[in-house]
C-alpha cells in the first residue's frame, strides 16, 4: 500500500516535470474560495525533487506506523492530517 501510494506520488512529480509545472495550479491557493478543492490535490504536487524526498520519507515512516495498527486508521488518519493541514496552509499561507 505505501509503495502504490509513493509510486503514485512520484509519477505526479514526473508528469509535472515533463508538463514543466503545468500541475502546479493544483496546490493550494491560500484563501481563494474557487480553489479550496486543492486541499485535496496538493499533497500529490511538489514544488522540486527535495521536496519530493522529504515528504516521501515522512509519508513512507509515519504510514507504516499508522498502518501498524490497521488500514481504517491509515486512512482516517490521512483524511483527518491532509484535511486538517491543508485548511490551516489554506487560511494562513502566504499568496
Amino acid at each position: 500500500m505505501i509503495v502504490s501510494l509513493i509510486l503514485i506520488i512520484a509519477g505526479v512529480h514526473i508528469l509535472n516535470v515533463v508538463l514543466d509545472n503545468q500541475l502546479g495550479h493544483y496546490g493550494i491557493i491560500p484563501r481563494s474560495e474557487a480553489h479550496w478543492f486543492h486541499i485535496y490535490t496538493s499533497p500529490f504536487i511538489h514544488g522540486n525533487l527535495g521536496h519530493l524526498l522529504n515528504n516521501l520519507f515522512g509519508l513512507a515512516v509515519f504510514s507504516a506506523f499508522c498502518l501498524l495498527r490497521s488500514v481504517s486508521f491509515y486512512l482516517l488518519s490521512s483524511i483527518f492530517i491532509i484535511t486538517l493541514t491543508g485548511t490551516l496552509v489554506w487560511m494562513f499561507g502566504r499568496n
